[in-house]
């Protein structure tokens, strides 16, 4: 399912250096359409955000979101990234269907030890190029607990608080995956999309390993 010509040892090395890393081209073209096409025909994302925490739907892999290539491509990703992942275990998968204009999910922190979102919607679906991504907060002074977000740097209260550290906000592209340490604080960037159902925005969210036992 990934594309063999992705210098997968060059990520596997940056990431050691600042905890952030985002490739492009990670899927062969079959594996994602095929991807792009179950997810835009599951009728698994009946988890409703409320508008003031994105307002997006969500699939879980509890609740089936579960097609045999995403664990495939996990147990790739596993295999050409092993000084990110090494022998650490796929804890939860889900994936967010967004409306085309929302704020999506606010500052927090997800528990686990390695993030990776996964976008795979159409490029020319997102009218702001520059944005439709992430934005991670490089926040490590703030010796936070690792697994759990602080009341305080919820929502906009910590958009407030954050605002004083440097973050780097990685723009949408179709195919492309962020890798990053879980504890970092991290927000949508939701941006704007075309109208159409086909052109939401769509992601999916590996997270690998357990913060309090495989630091």
């Amino acid at each position: 399912a990934l594309n063999p010509n992705v210098p997968w040892h060059q990520a596997d090395e940056k990431f050691g250096k600042n905890s952030i890393v985002y490739v492009d081209d990670v899927l062969n073209q079959e594996a994602l359409m095929r991807l792009l096409n179950y997810c835009q025909s599951a009728t698994l994302f009946f988890e409703t955000k409320v508008e003031n925490a994105g307002g997006h739907l969500g699939a879980y892999v509890v609740d089936g979101f579960a097609p045999p290539l995403l664990f495939q491509i996990a147990e790739e990703l596993r295999v050409a990234l092993p000084r990110i992942l090494g022998d650490i275990s796929l804890r939860n998968l889900w994936s967010y269907k967004y409306t085309q204009r929302e704020s999506g999910i606010l500052v927090h922190k997800d528990q686990a030890k390695v993030n990776i979102n996964l976008w795979i919607s159409p490029n020319e679906a997102n009218l702001e190029p520059d944005r439709g991504g992430l934005k991670i907060y490089d926040a490590t002074q703030l010796h936070m607990p690792r697994s759990v977000t602080p009341p305080e740097l919820q929502g906009e209260s910590g958009r407030r608080i954050l605002a004083e550290y440097s973050n780097l906000t990685i723009p949408f592209r179709q195919n492309r995956i962020t890798i990053f340490d879980s504890s970092l604080p991290h927000e949508s960037d939701v941006g704007a999309w075309a109208p159409g159902y086909t052109n939401r925005r769509i992601s999916i969210t590996f997270l690998f390993g357990d913060a309090d036992t495989e630091d």
